[in-house]
């Protein structure tokens, strides 16, 4: 799970919001469509680590959440 954290340059222990945040600023900037041609394929491929990232540790947080209330 920490992998994920470092995608996005963040500690195991950061809120949700600022994963979220983190998430938003990096999509932006990794946007395919804002790039050139010869770099889209890197920026599709970067794109699709913040994607699964930002799913794992959204559905972690998820089941703990869940977890905790049952």
């Amino acid at each position: 799970m920490n992998k994920y954290y470092k995608i996005f340059g963040l500690q195991k222990s950061a809120h949700f919001e600022e994963v979220t945040k983190k998430y938003n600023e990096l999509s932006k900037e990794f946007d395919p469509a804002n790039q050139t041609d010869d770099l889209k394929k890197f920026f599709i491929v970067e794109q699709k680590k913040l994607d699964e990232a930002f799913e794992k540790i959204s559905s972690s947080i998820s089941n703990n959440l869940l977890t905790i209330n049952t």
